[in-house]
Parts: structure tokens; C-alpha cells; sequence
């Protein structure tokens, strides 16, 4: 029985349309009114047709001021003329306002948890095989004579392991880094380095 009633509902409301549409004028046509969400005012009687204007979400005093077609209705609301989807507004009886909808609520946005930082891992063994170009990154911004130091943690205060000379390439990011400083491996020798000083692959 459910069924019916929700099919046979756009029905009923578009037979009432006809019935004053079709056989009255525009004063004693009843008035229309829109739900909550706009509707498309169409240039004629099928969805097919251009958009020519909407109505506003519940606006009243809509009148219809044509025929009505297959469910679709010659309707104005002040300079706003065209055709409406009878199933998208509801007739109002004697001039009766139908109840408002009750206003959406708005949804509490996500709560954001604050994860903390995980602890820098160590750095993973060096990879095997050749490096190729393609993953690996370049020393950058080394003065002459210097080295990129590799550290044994993700700060100066750990103690050196090695160094990269100026403009070396090669260098592989071997894992997740810690701020500024990652996980590297170069000819063998595994620990970390600040990479503000490696240039990426994508960079040459």
C-alpha cells in the first residue's frame, strides 16, 4: 500500500494542476508552492526543453498561467514564467500555507585528532644494486672543499658517519625523513643527512 500512495502522489498533484490550469484563468488558478530546493523553469513542457529561470526553494504564490502538458505546467511567479515538473511543487488548498519544512541541521564538522608525530626510524638497509638516475638526488649548495655530512640521527647533534662531496649524485632517500632530515644511503654508507642540501631527481 506504500507503494501506491507514493506513486499515485505526483499524480494527484498534477491532476489538480490540470483541473485549474487547464479550464480557469490566471486569478482564479491556485497557488503553487516550491520545497526545499529550487526548481528549473524549462522553456517548454518536458525536461528536454532549456532552462529559461528557476523558482526559489520555498517560495508560495506560484500561479499557473497556462495549460498543463503531460504533467508539466505553464506557471509565473512575479516576471518568472515557464514550464514546472507538477512533481516537484505542492498545490495550496484555499489559500492555506502548507507547514514548513523543518530546517536541515548542519552536520558538526570531523573532529580532528592530533596525532603525534611518530619517532624517526632508522635508517633502512642500503638498497642492493645500482642506483639509477631516476630515484636518485644530488648534493646542492655545498661550498667547495666541504661535505653534506651523514649522521648516525636526524640532527647535528648526532655524531658524523660520513660525507658527500659538493655536486655528488647518488644519494638515495631510504626511508620516511624526521623534518628536514632523511634517511640516506650513499656508496655503502647508510645514516642521515639535512636534505635542504639534495636536489631531487626531478630538479636537473
Amino acid at each position: 500500500m506504500r507503494a501506491w500512495r507514493d506513486w499515485s502522489l505526483p499524480l494527484a498533484v498534477a491532476a489538480a494542476l490540470i483541473a485549474t490550469g487547464a479550464n480557469t484563468g490566471p486569478a482564479a488558478a491556485r497557488e503553487l508552492c516550491v520545497g526545499t530546493e529550487s526548481v528549473l523553469l524549462r522553456s517548454g513542457p518536458s525536461g528536454r526543453h532549456n532552462p529559461v529561470g528557476s523558482l526559489p526553494a520555498g517560495a508560495c504564490g506560484v500561479q499557473v498561467v497556462g495549460k498543463c502538458v503531460s504533467g508539466w505546467c505553464d506557471v509565473a511567479l512575479g516576471s518568472r514564467r515557464g514550464w514546472v515538473d507538477s512533481r516537484l511543487v505542492t498545490v495550496r488548498e484555499g489559500g492555506a500555507t502548507p507547514a514548513p519544512a523543518p530546517p536541515k541541521q548542519a552536520e558538526p564538522p570531523p573532529r580532528q585528532v592530533q596525532q603525534a608525530a611518530p619517532p624517526p626510524r632508522p635508517a633502512p638497509p642500503a638498497a642492493t644494486g645500482a642506483v639509477s638516475d631516476r630515484d636518485s638526488h644530488c648534493v646542492m649548495g655545498v661550498r667547495p672543499g666541504d661535505t653534506l655530512r651523514i649522521r648516525s640521527g636526524p640532527s647535528a647533534e648526532h655524531r658524523e658517519v660520513g660525507g658527500i662531496p659538493p655536486e655528488a649524485c647518488g644519494v638515495i632517500i631510504a626511508g620516511p625523513c624526521a623534518g628536514p632530515w632523511c634517511p640516506v644511503s650513499y656508496r655503502g654508507i647508510r645514516g642521515w643527512s639535512n636534505a635542504s642540501y639534495l636536489r631531487p631527481p626531478w630538479m636537473r
